[in-house]
């Protein structure tokens, strides 16, 4: 009767936790994840940002106007360009590298098509007079405590997240562990510490495209996100899965998500 209450209170999952491969829907990931560097790059660099900005009535930053490095773009937009590629090949290395997890056709799309969206709307807000952290500076290769900390979050996260991710799969790996939970490493610093560095990755890159405040609130709305879906879902399935190991990792790792914060 017990068992039976539990699985009925359980809290949504919108995550495959079955393990296995799936062909089609990695190639569907994939795909999306490769598609969408560029159109993050026709966006900014291409103009076409700017473009339905002014056909909307709006104002639109001319990313022309500055000196070039890489790929004829200044500094900042080659950043923010950099920040998409960068969170695509993390994903597809983690999909094809480190996971166990089997990932389903449907959850391929809805997951490339989130990413998307996401790096779009940062894309859009980089691109207009009105919202651009980058309308105050003289020209776009000029480095601001904007930029500067908007890099600086998404490495930090991004690295923390990869580095994460290896380190479970390295104990994943020795079938000595097959059934325990892996709790070494910067797992020791906060449970679900892949998920905390995703929101301080989305952060610093929403720092970097719209400024303090846009940051704070892409990190807030997935500080929550993860705090009132993702956490409870997976701890959940953990508990069910190493039992009273996953009790003891939580007594010994209160820390949820971000050192010092949650």
């Amino acid at each position: 009767m017990e068992k039976k209450e539990a699985i009925l209170a359980a809290p949504p999952d919108h995550v495959s936790r079955a393990k296995g491969s799936s062909p089609f829907g990695s190639t569907i990931f994939v795909g999306l994840r490769t598609v969408d560097i560029f159109i993050q790059y026709g966006i900014i660099a291409k103009g076409y940002g700017a473009l339905a900005i002014t056909k909307l009535g709006g104002s639109a930053i001319d990313f022309s106007s500055s000196p070039s490095m890489v790929l004829g773009l200044p500094l900042w937009p080659l950043a923010i360009i950099g920040m998409s590629a960068g969170g695509a090949i993390k994903q597809v290395y983690c999909l094809l590298v480190l996971s166990e997890q089997e990932m389903p056709a449907r959850l391929s799309v809805i997951v490339g098509l989130a990413n998307t969206f996401t790096n779009s709307l940062n894309a859009l807000i980089f691109s207009s007079a009105l919202f651009s952290p980058t309308t105050k500076m003289n020209h776009l290769n000029e480095v601001s405590p904007v930029l500067i900390a908007g890099v600086a979050l998404y490495v930090l996260g991004i690295s923390a997240e990869v580095i994460a991710e290896i380190q479970r799969s390295r104990f994943k790996s020795n079938p000595g562990n097959k059934g325990k939970p892996y709790t070494e490493g910067l797992f020791s610093l906060a449970r679900h510490i892949n998920y905390g560095g995703y929101t301080i990755m989305r952060a610093g890159y929403a720092i970097a495209s719209g400024g303090w405040t846009w940051g704070f609130v892409t990190g807030s709305i997935l500080l929550y996100d993860f705090a009132t879906r993702a956490v409870p879902a997976l701890d959940y399935y953990c508990s069910n899965k190493y039992g009273t190991a996953w009790i003891a990792f939580k007594k010994k790792t209160t820390t949820k998500l971000i050192p010092g914060i949650y």
